[in-house]
């Protein structure tokens, strides 16, 4: 890397706009209010659409990656974690030809700070000396990388790497000692067709699964056959815009990276809890709803302390909750148990009936899975601890280990949370922390949410129709009996929002 490429990659996409910089220590609070303002009124509308995240994409992503919904627009928010001061990473799995790498190049292409490598050695992230600071390292196969995954290990949780080696000099042939430094958090993805990885790895990763139906697979090569029928755009290569990222770095330079979850607290009483990966598994979702707070930091509060000028903080509000756990539903599952969909599959075919026996070939032509591959997937199972594997005969037979009767993941109620949460509880927690606002008392607290899968205007009633499944009128019932609130907010006595 050049010297070049170790600085913070923001400066040089932000040409949007040419706004003045100012001190923000020595400036007043008018002032900054003022600075701010412009910096809204000169910002692209495409931020301050309430249905960003369906637009990237309907009007980006979908021209790139067929399906995969769910799957590109959480790879895409990890991605976007680059910016903010948590960045996330993700494993991309999925059987050979199944589409993992398209999905983490395309996604990736819309980035301006995407490092990339083949294949690391075992010193080479210790060697590099590197600043991965809001950078994202695509390896493009984990076993490209196998030989650096410890390393790669205390990178991504310290966010540095110190190694002091020996250099000879090459003059005076003498060894000289040398200290080296690789600084920076990366957002770290990967792809791969292994059904077990690294545990420790996984561990701070989320797992993303590409869909391996025969109906993605329809929809693939209909959209191939389409390639070589028509006359239009779709016969030529797509080459991915960089607007997206001018637009987010526009978002991070003239708001903030640093977020601020006002309800965290109230997640946590909902957050499922089965193991102690669940300390690091929570802030993975804190971080993802950071990154749609980035996303939409034009829509929420930016505040600062009163006592402290120069930093900002972008204000999380519920609706992101909400983005966050449509779009991450699958890999959240998934990630929470450290299993990728197809263990998560076989696991279920196992629970579908308590007193089920099965062999390698019966669960490879029950879930369309080679005989080799599934009898990976149940010895995986089997050494978890889930599944009983009988040797007795020459075929292998493997059943529920009896007496495991725990649902996947439980069903956590998020009745009322939306409703319980509103400006009222805003303000309490702005004076509660002694907060200046950007935007005065006009405070962004948007009604409705724009779901980024279908487009459709969401309210608190919806919202829970989507994550919870329950019908209508479950969901109004559920949202009259929130009306105490689930947490007291802090003191809102007489500090003003903005100053007298």
């Amino acid at each position: 890397m050049t010297d070049d490429d170790t600085e913070r990659p923001i400066e040089a996409a932000v040409k949007i706009a040419d706004i003045k910089p100012i001190d923000r220590n020595s400036a007043s609070i008018e002032r900054i209010q003022e600075h701010f303002k412009e910096a809204f009124d000169k910002a692209p509308a495409f931020l301050k659409d309430p249905s960003i995240l369906h637009r990237i994409k309907v009007e980006y992503l979908d021209k790139e990656i067929i399906g995969e919904d769910t799957n590109k627009l959480v790879l895409f928010t990890i991605m976007a974690t680059s910016l903010t001061h948590t960045p996330l990473g993700a494993l991309v799995t999925g059987e050979s030809s199944a589409g993992k790498s398209h999905l983490a190049n395309k996604c990736s292409g819309h980035f301006g700070n995407v490092v990339d490598y083949t294949r690391m050695t075992t010193a080479s992230a210790d060697r590099s000396g590197a600043n991965f600071t809001n950078k994202i390292l695509y390896i493009g196969e984990l076993h490209g990388a196998e030989q650096a995954q410890g390393t790669l290990r205390v990178l991504i949780s310290e966010g540095k790497l110190k190694l002091l080696t020996t250099t000879r000099d090459e003059e005076t042939v003498k060894l000289t000692v040398e200290a080296i430094e690789t600084k920076g958090t990366p957002c770290f993805i990967s792809t791969t067709t292994n059904v077990k990885p690294d545990e420790e790895l996984l561990n701070r990763l989320f797992i993303i699964s590409t869909d391996l139906s025969d109906a993605q697979t329809r929809r693939i090569i209909e959209f191939e056959a389409r390639k070589y029928m028509e006359f239009d755009d779709l016969a030529t290569e797509y080459v991915p815009e960089r607007s997206i990222w001018n637009n987010l770095c526009y978002a991070q330079k003239y708001t903030s990276d640093t977020y601020r979850i006002p309800y965290a607290d109230l997640i946590a009483k909902i957050f499922p809890i089965t193991s102690l990966k669940a300390r690091r598994d929570f802030k993975k979702l804190l971080a993802l709803i950071g990154a749609s707070t980035l996303i939409h930091a034009f829509q929420r509060p930016v505040v600062f302390r009163r006592s402290d000028k120069s930093r900002w903080y972008i204000l999380s509000l519920p609706i992101d909750l909400y983005i966050a756990l449509r779009i991450a539903d699958k890999s959240l599952k998934q990630t929470l148990l450290s299993m990728e969909d197809r263990i998560i599959k076989t696991l279920s075919l196992f629970k579908s009936d308590y007193d089920l026996k099965m062999t390698n070939s019966m669960v490879g032509e029950a879930l369309n899975l080679s005989e080799s591959r599934a009898r990976q997937i149940l010895n995986a199972l089997t050494n978890a601890g889930y599944l009983i594997k009988d040797e007795s005969k020459k075929v292998h037979i493997y059943s529920l280990r009896h007496g495991e009767r725990k649902e996947l993941i439980a069903t956590k109620d998020l009745s009322g949370f939306f409703s319980s949460w509103g400006e009222k509880e805003l303000k309490s927690y702005l004076t509660g922390f002694d907060l200046i606002s950007l935007q005065g008392d006009s405070l962004p607290f948007p009604k409705a949410v724009i779901d980024p899968l279908t487009g459709d205007s969401r309210t608190s009633i919806g919202m829970l129709q989507d994550l919870v499944g329950i019908k209508e009128q479950e969901a109004r019932e559920a949202e009259e009996a929130a009306k105490i609130p689930l947490a007291s907010p802090p003191s809102s006595d007489s500090i003003p929002l903005t100053p007298q």
